[in-house]
């Protein structure tokens, strides 16, 4: 049974098509999901020692933390751990365990190891990750960055993973919320969260706090905005 459930998604490219849902500090995986009963036991446990079990700060992969959200793109599952951690697993996920080892991490610029940069000037890019959605047409990786009230859109994220647009910032030291006082930024968010697409590829951001509070609304930005002007990551769309 699930415990802190933050998210699901599929996998519908392979035979079986894959089922995944993040509960708390473990990733659960059923094979040939259309086809399961009620009940059934997962057929892997991603971050725990055994699928019966959901310790807490048992020294897996997600360090303790809930997996807070979930998304495929580019053959991946890409899964937010720790805020400040994003893991890539290979699809399909071929087995379990406390340590199954992802494909890459992109880690914030408040690691010694980040490895996630400003496309300008090469810099480290911090970021508290809430929300992702993978655009698989510019094989990109958003992020929603809740602790800078921004999104992110990390290009080529397994290959380079340069930050080249920022939804919600005139410039990198503009990262107050939308609500803040005594200096609120009025083009920012305040906790951004959940993203994703329609099928016309526009993306839409929730912009609310746990529980209400910040902005309570939805934003939807078009997607003809979002085409890259070199040498400005900050366009305010």
């Amino acid at each position: 049974t699930f415990q802190s459930n933050y998210g699901l998604s599929i996998f519908s490219l392979t035979v079986p098509a894959q089922l995944y849902v993040s509960d708390g500090q473990r990733l659960l995986v059923w094979n040939n999901y259309r086809n399961i009963n009620t009940f059934q036991e997962t057929d892997y446990a991603v971050g725990q020692d055994s699928k019966d079990t959901n310790y807490n700060d048992n020294g897996g992969i997600f360090s303790g933390v809930s997996i807070n959200a979930q998304t495929i793109g580019g053959g991946y599952l890409w899964v937010i751990g720790n805020s400040d951690r994003i893991f890539a697993f290979k699809l399909p996920i071929t087995n379990g365990g406390k340590n199954y080892s992802p494909d890459k991490i992109l880690y914030s610029g408040n690691y010694e190891v980040g490895n996630v940069f400003w496309a300008d000037d090469k810099t480290k890019v911090p970021f508290l990750a809430s929300g992702l959605v993978f655009d698989p047409v510019l094989n990109a990786l958003w992020i929603s960055d809740v602790a800078n009230n921004r999104v992110l859109r990390i290009n080529d994220p397994i290959g380079q993973a340069k930050v080249d647009l920022v939804l919600g910032q005139p410039n990198k030291a503009s990262t107050g919320d939308n609500a803040g006082q005594p200096t609120p930024n009025a083009q920012g968010f305040a906790n951004p969260w959940s993203l994703n697409f329609d099928k016309l590829g526009n993306l839409y951001v929730v912009d609310s706090k746990y529980e209400g509070g910040g902005n309570n609304r939805a934003l939807r930005f078009n997607v003809a905005d979002f085409v890259s002007q070199r040498g400005n990551i900050f366009p305010l769309p």
